[in-house]
């Protein structure tokens, strides 16, 4: 596998099931989106029966052409793999990959199903399929109970596999041991604490995108869309523009602090019944 970062964008992959990382991919969409970079969302395996693409299409506003529908759809809420062996089909990955080849030039958000050693087939597993797109990863963790250990076993799985890991995602109620122990026992950065939305919306969404995702942050975990971290800061609009063709005049730093916002909400009917369930534990 190439060492260095797919410019097509990053995969996220979680440390469990209902961590956030739907809430989280949601988040990057947005945050690169008010950036003016021209982004997407692929989730290759999809299981359950709410659509995770309905649910970034409704808190994100993206078009339904910057979606990509999964590859595999089944409609168990269960690991891929037997999710799979149950309609008697094989998840293939050159098969996905032969479609990821085929996609457009952007910044493409790929989100996995369950954790890293998730299996999709009888040999491969969420881990393998990384690998194969040689995406670097954003590791989403909760902040409860177990995390510990969950997401120390993660970054472990990853290390071994050698991808890149451009840090984790915390999700969950503040606690202010995690990122220090993360730090300490696995060399992984911490590049977010975010809190879960009591009400999530649209409008609360972007708030949230551009506070704890804003252009410096970007810039970390996306240092091909902003190759210019030492330019002068300046105020200005930019218009979305396809992925790769930035340039200095089009990178725009703002220097005022968004306010926040007061918190709207998104009706259950807007999203799929264990969606929105998952927004409120952690999904």
């Amino acid at each position: 596998m190439n060492p260095c970062a797919n410019p097509r964008g990053v995969f996220v992959s979680g440390t469990d099931t209902s961590v956030g990382k739907t809430f989280v991919a949601s988040l990057l969409i947005r945050a690169l989106k008010m950036a003016g970079v021209e982004t997407g969302y692929f989730k290759p395996v999809q299981t359950g029966a709410d659509s995770d693409c309905g649910t970034v299409e409704a808190l994100t506003q993206i078009s339904h052409a910057e979606i990509e529908e999964p590859t595999y759809s089944f409609p168990e809420p269960m690991a891929p793999y037997l999710a799979a062996k149950r309609y008697g089909r094989t998840i293939s990955l050159p098969h996905i990959d032969q479609r990821w080849s085929e996609l457009s030039r952007r910044a493409w958000i790929v989100e996995g199903a369950g954790g890293l050693l998730v299996p999709l087939n009888a040999k491969e597993t969420i881990r393998d399929l990384i690998s194969m797109l040689n995406l670097p990863l954003v590791l989403v963790a909760s902040t409860r109970l177990g995390t510990i250990n969950h997401t120390l076993l993660s970054l472990e799985t990853a290390a071994k596999a050698g991808l890149r890991v451009l840090g984790v995602v915390l999700v969950g109620p503040h606690d202010a041991n995690l990122k220090p122990l993360f730090e300490q026992f696995a060399g992984a950065s911490v590049v977010a604490e975010i809190p879960w939305l009591s009400d999530v919306s649209p409008n609360a969404l972007g708030t949230a995108a551009g506070e704890y995702f804003p252009r410096p942050k970007l810039a970390q975990l996306f240092p091909e869309l902003f190759p210019w971290p030492s330019m002068r800061r300046r105020s200005c609009g930019a218009t979305a523009r396809p992925f790769g063709t930035l340039t200095p005049s089009m990178v725009c730093i703002p220097f005022v602090r968004r306010r926040s916002l007061p918190l709207g909400r998104i009706s259950s009917s807007a999203m799929g019944p264990r969606s929105w369930m998952r927004f409120h534990r952690g999904g």
